[in-house]
């Protein structure tokens, strides 16, 4: 399919991970997503510090990134360059 269009899935992690725990009977569940979400979140960091553009676009997909999600932000036409990017 030489004009198929790649599509590419966003999700705002830290946002689900409050939704979860918003939730009754999700209490145990604490712990280890704000684990996991302190651990991608240091990957993320990581990821610029490298200039890694494939790692921030995943990065950025995960919503790991302030401008991700915000259409006002700075950085946010530049985040979704790069997740619209093929690599």
């Amino acid at each position: 399919m030489p004009n198929a269009k790649l599509l590419h899935w966003k999700v705002d992690t830290t946002g689900l991970f409050a939704e979860i725990l918003n939730n009754p009977g999700t209490a145990i569940l604490r712990q280890p997503l704000i684990i996991t979400d302190s651990i991608i979140k240091e990957g993320a960091a990581h990821a610029i510090k490298l200039g890694d553009e494939q790692m921030i676009s995943i990065f950025a997909r995960l919503g790991m990134y302030e401008g991700c999600n915000n259409k006002k932000h700075p950085d946010y036409k530049k985040l979704t360059k790069l997740t619209n990017k093929v690599y």
